[in-house]
């Protein structure tokens, strides 16, 4: 927003609506975001190797238990996309259907098809079928990941 604010007076409405100018500068702050983090890990596991002449390390440390950079880095998530996501399902929560409620329980519960399908007591044409609409139903609050 400060970016977007800073950046007004760059504004020509001969250019563009307002929108596409607002989503320039979004995409501009977000890819300097992005590079700028990019080069503050490829510090981190660059200098992380080294270490100063004061640095207490004792000698009984056992390589095994330090991690490499790369592993806590790949579990960097964005926190941010997760939020988002739990907002979004929420919302498609509350918009489902009784039975679709039920079948979203149930999926829950079991994590995976076949024993979902054992434990609603559907046939299975029903219960797949019912999955379908289910995933319908969660592609229409942006879920692409459910099918």
């Amino acid at each position: 927003m400060a970016d977007l604010l800073e950046r007004a007076v760059q504004y020509d409405p001969s250019k563009g609506s307002p929108g596409t100018f607002t989503g320039m500068v979004s995409q501009h702050r977000t890819a300097d975001f992005l590079r700028a983090l990019k080069k503050d890990r490829w510090r981190l596991s660059v200098f992380s190797d080294h270490t100063v002449a004061n640095d207490n390390i004792p000698e009984e440390a056992d390589s095994a238990s330090i991690e490499p950079e790369e592993e806590w880095m790949a579990d960097d998530r964005d926190l941010f996309a997760d939020s988002e996501a739990l907002h979004d399902l929420c919302i498609a929560v509350d918009h489902m259907s009784d039975d679709q409620a039920a079948l979203f329980e149930i999926l829950e519960a079991h994590q995976d098809l076949p024993s979902a399908c054992k434990a609603s007591g559907m046939s299975s044409a029903t219960f797949y079928r019912r999955v379908a609409d289910l995933q319908m139903h969660l592609r229409m609050f942006g879920f692409k990941a459910a099918a």
